[in-house]
């Protein structure tokens, strides 16, 4: 009775986010690799991103490599990059794929975790069941940087359905990914499973939310925009420099006559750190005119 008592209070430790001295005298009276409702405590302390608490758990015997019942170790459940590299440094498994093939890659949800995860030699190109690479989840634009640029992968590969990363970024309105695959010579002429181009993606996801009166579209509008702008660059033979230049300052020559020599002069920062500052927090926002 009383080591479940213990357990349960330990629980609750972790989640407040008590200091050592409470924790390390429950722990002392609990078997730290039991599971409660799918979890062990190593996964628990993981997913409240307690990292003194999963410090302690380790070295009271924690397994590192312990499955939940979906089979994700604690590493698939990391949110920080710092809780990540304590459970990498304690022998945690970067290819360990979870009941869905998915990897810790897949699912980590920061560029910096990704980051530490590729630098632990995680495979780029490693593939779920459904063939999903890290790449189709992207959810930022830093997350391609690091796949992409430091890790190899390849922004063109196609998932069974044959939706590429490109692909599912548009599906969800995420222009800011869409953006940096289209740097990274993302191919907009792509044809899923239906024969269906990135293009015609957004046009179909906003056909479905319109007569569901969802009145908030502009992400899949940014999206469609950033898709037609680069469709007009590649069309005129721009190489992805010039037409992200031309997609960043389009945005704002409707309300200033000169956006980048302004925004240069007032900010007195680099060009191209002013473009990624343009591009991330104010995006596409008028009618294409490309």
């Amino acid at each position: 009775m009383r080591v479940h008592r213990d357990y349960t209070l330990l629980e609750a430790a972790i989640h407040a986010h008590q200091g050592e001295d409470v924790l390390g005298h429950l722990v002392e009276h609990v078997d730290v690799n039991l599971y409660s409702k799918g979890l062990t405590l190593l996964h628990q302390a993981i997913l409240a991103d307690n990292v003194p608490a999963a410090t302690l758990l380790l070295h009271c015997g924690a397994n590192v490599l312990c499955n939940d019942e979906r089979k994700a170790t604690p590493l698939h459940l990391a949110k920080s990059a710092e809780a990540a590299l304590l459970l990498l440094r304690r022998g945690a498994c970067v290819e360990w794929q979870r009941y869905d093939g998915a990897t810790p890659l897949h699912t980590c949800g920061l560029s910096s975790i990704a980051r530490v995860l590729v630098q632990h030699k995680a495979n780029v190109h490693a593939r779920t069941f459904n063939g999903d690479t890290p790449l189709h989840g992207c959810k930022d634009a830093e997350m391609v940087k690091c796949l992409v640029d430091d890790g190899g992968a390849q922004v063109n590969v196609a998932n069974t359905d044959k939706f590429t990363p490109l692909h599912v970024a548009c599906s969800f309105g995420r222009w800011r990914v869409a953006i940096a695959l289209l740097e990274r010579s993302a191919s907009l002429d792509a044809l899923d499973r239906s024969g269906r181009t990135p293009s015609d993606v957004v046009k179909a996801v906003r056909s479905l939310l319109f007569p569901l009166n969802m009145n908030d579209k502009s992400e899949l509008d940014r999206t469609l925009v950033s898709l037609d702008v680069w469709a007009a660059g590649r069309r005129r033979g721009d190489d992805n420099r010039v037409i992200y230049e031309k997609l960043v300052w389009h945005a704002l020559r409707p309300v200033c006559r000169d956006p980048k020599c302004a925004l240069v002069v007032a900010t007195r920062l680099p060009l191209d750190l002013v473009n990624s500052i343009v591009i991330q927090w104010l995006g596409p926002w008028a009618p294409a005119t490309a």
